[in-house]
């Protein structure tokens, strides 16, 4: 017969926290227990999976290989469970929950500015939204559904198109006038803001003036749009930005466009629904108005939808 493991909870919280501090007095101050108490549990845990799990080294525990890759497994699950264990808590009130695994700066700029209307529409629906950066499995991350930045290609999903990428250059109006910028051709020599997921967007940029320069590769870097934003809002640097998550620097004017050049790019922005997920009408009605957003004409079939249940 196939073997069962049947780890408890606690033993495993026990060597996470043993592993993170690197010694079981540190993990039994952290869950309140006694030093032996940690280190029986650990030792039941070892006993049960047939495996060494730390080596004594200087009066310090260290993980040994095959402890640091259960590592890895035993965070996730820990995650997952509290995960799991919230959502149900907060499900207790009647309310309807969509788990979303978003972009920070799409999420913070574009999406939560607009939740307001789609509470309005579906009252009692509950939007819990988490940052993931990369594509992931929806069979283990407990999402019901994505919104990813990337090219449409994603395992066992339905991807449903938001945003094409349209980059325009932009600057503060302080650094601008600092720097005599009148012309695209004038950010060939200024310092230039990077973004660290498109490393050759400015050289495309120059590219497509018929403009060659070295500047185009230098800069400082950031990983996230709304870092690069507020550096260029700061007069750190001229940006390539996506025009849809920059609108209200625009407006403002604490953004201004530098010439009329955009650059697109082979990337956009998507809604993942997992297949398994795709026909829950709360997804359904979340892909619905999330589409309505992007494209305004298609709204009114789903303000009807809500009137009626009025």
């Amino acid at each position: 017969m196939r073997r069962r493991f049947r780890s408890s909870l606690s033993a495993l919280h026990a060597f996470e926290a043993a592993a993170r501090h690197g010694s079981f007095s540190g993990a039994a101050d952290e869950l309140n227990l006694s030093q032996g108490a940690v280190s029986r549990q650990i030792r039941g845990l070892e006993l049960s999976l047939g495996i060494r799990l730390f080596d004594l080294v200087k009066r310090r525990v260290v993980l040994t290989e095959v402890g640091r890759r259960y590592l890895t497994d035993v965070r996730q699950a820990i995650d997952t469970f509290e995960f799991s264990t919230w959502r149900a808590i907060g499900a207790s009130g009647g309310d309807q929950t969509l788990e979303l695994a978003t972009l920070p700066t799409f999420c913070s700029r574009w999406l939560i500015p607009r939740l307001p209307l789609f509470y309005e529409l579906q009252p009692g629906v509950v939007v819990n939204c988490t940052t993931r950066l990369k594509p992931f499995d929806f069979a283990v991350e407990p999402f019901d559904a994505a919104i990813h930045f990337g090219r449409p290609a994603w395992p066992h999903a339905i991807l449903h198109p938001l945003f094409d990428v349209r980059l325009i250059a932009v600057c503060s109006p302080q650094f601008r006038s600092r720097h005599a910028i009148r012309t695209e051709v004038d950010l060939a020599s200024v310092p230039l803001l990077q973004q660290l997921n498109r490393p050759s967007a400015w050289a495309e940029w120059f590219e497509k003036i018929g403009l060659q320069t070295d500047n185009a590769v230098r800069g400082a870097r950031y990983d996230q749009i709304s870092m690069l934003s507020q550096a260029a809002v700061n007069g750190l640097g001229a940006a390539l930005l996506p025009q849809f998550l920059i609108e209200d620097e625009l407006h403002s004017g604490r953004l201004v466009l530098i010439g009329q050049t955009i650059l697109e790019s082979a990337q956009s922005y998507l809604l993942v629904v997992p297949e398994a997920k795709g026909g829950m009408p709360l997804i359904d009605q979340f892909r619905r108005w999330l589409l309505s957003m992007v494209h305004p004409s298609a709204k009114e079939p789903l303000e009807d939808q809500a009137a009626g249940r009025r």
